[in-house]
């Protein structure tokens, strides 16, 4: 049996994208969050693989680069997203980005 996961992949949708303050996604940009060469993510890769989906790597990177754009669009100054599971921070263009952990609850204040 194939399993297919197109149903469930992020589009995103420009029309539907405005400013915003608080961001907050399931995955994210490229430009934080471990890379498509991590080895958990090439363990996924191979466990997909088997199961006849090969093209996991680029579908994770077009996904990425679809959050890059909503960046450019939303310009927000947080944004929080979860799906790399490890507690991460970084600043991009004014923009305070932050994985949250497994079980990572934090509340959000306007500083």
């Amino acid at each position: 049996m194939r399993r297919s996961w197109s149903h469930e992949g992020f589009r995103l949708d420009p029309s539907k994208a405005g400013p915003a303050d608080v961001l907050v996604t399931h995955s994210g940009p490229t430009w934080i969050g471990p890379g498509c060469a991590s080895p958990l993510v090439q363990a996924y890769a191979r466990a997909e693989g088997a199961f006849g989906n090969s093209s996991l790597i680029a579908d994770l990177m077009e996904e990425r680069r679809q959050h890059d754009q909503l960046f450019r669009l939303v310009k927000p100054r947080t944004w929080y997203l979860g799906h790399f599971h490890q507690r991460a921070e970084k600043q991009n263009a004014g923009c305070r980005t932050r994985i949250l952990d497994c079980g990572e609850l934090i509340r959000h204040s306007v500083a």
